[in-house]
């Protein structure tokens, strides 16, 4: 599935790409685009995370089957079904997803499927040119979060929608970095000249709990292998995945919030 729109029109004149690479401009610095295009060298975690991406059905299930989150709450399928039936939606950080033909997906890495590759802090995109954006589980990976949605922001339309996910509960996961977490008044905040249209759970307690326990039986019995402790946790995480499906019915009960994984907020720009 490819993107319907026309990236021409869309793109500011006064950016130039610095290299293309696959048909994937790269906006970024040329130590950038090298770091960039080198991704699939890392070692460690992220270099399994990152060789599996490459093929995005595969990537899914695996996901599905380890990943603590159990996502009852607005997913960025169900924003742009619901919010956004028309019109063109930036993926922002969108790793190997394409959400519809109408998505231009943008991330800092050459995965397949991405159009641009750009770091959010700087996009190469025309003032008010998206009609939507969605920016789901990136935030806390950037180091400055403030100048990353005062440039989301910048590029969607006055009175186009934001949806915006990240974590809460949740353990540290670098992809490459993790800096931050925020409650759901924290990621409003981020974004001043934008009005709440909802606010909810993504992932519900039972989700929080199934990636702080294998976190935490990892920790204590890894007796201070580094290496020992990933494979733990991978281990745990297999063996307690079936505790998020209990979010079907808890990450909707009231109060929930109080220890939910993860929280969305959709905002309309001014």
């Amino acid at each position: 599935m490819a993107f319907s729109g026309s990236l021409a029109a869309l793109l500011d004149p006064s950016c130039s790409a610095q290299a293309v690479r696959g048909n994937i401009p790269f906006y970024l610095s040329p130590r950038e685009v090298q770091t960039s295009a080198s991704l699939c060298d890392e070692t460690g975690e992220n270099a399994w995370k990152n060789f599996f991406k490459r093929w995005p059905v595969v990537y899914d299930i695996l996901v599905f089957l380890i990943a603590p989150c159990f996502f009852t709450g607005l997913t960025p399928k169900k924003f742009i079904a619901r919010f956004v039936p028309v019109g063109i939606i930036l993926n922002a950080g969108s790793g190997v997803r394409r959400l519809s033909p109408r998505c231009l997906n943008v991330d800092l890495f050459p995965f397949e499927g991405v159009d641009v590759v750009s770091d959010l802090q700087s996009l190469p995109f025309r003032d008010s040119v998206f009609d939507a954006l969605t920016c789901d589980q990136v935030l806390e990976h950037v180091q400055h979060p403030t100048a990353v949605c005062r440039e989301l922001s910048r590029v969607v339309k006055s009175g186009g929608l934001l949806h915006i996910a990240s974590p809460f509960m949740f353990p540290w996961h670098p992809s490459p970095s993790d800096f931050t977490r925020w409650t759901q008044e924290g990621l409003v905040s981020l974004f001043p000249g934008c009005l709440l249209v909802e606010q909810g759970v993504l992932a519900g307690p039972f989700s929080a709990l199934n990636g702080l326990l294998p976190a935490f039986f990892a920790t204590i019995l890894c007796f201070g292998s580094h290496s020992l402790q990933i494979v733990l946790q991978y281990l745990f995480l297999v063996l307690l995945f079936p505790l998020k499906f209990f979010d079907m019915i808890f990450a909707r009960l009231p109060g929930a919030e109080l220890c939910s994984a993860n929280f969305y907020v959709v905002l309309r720009k001014a």
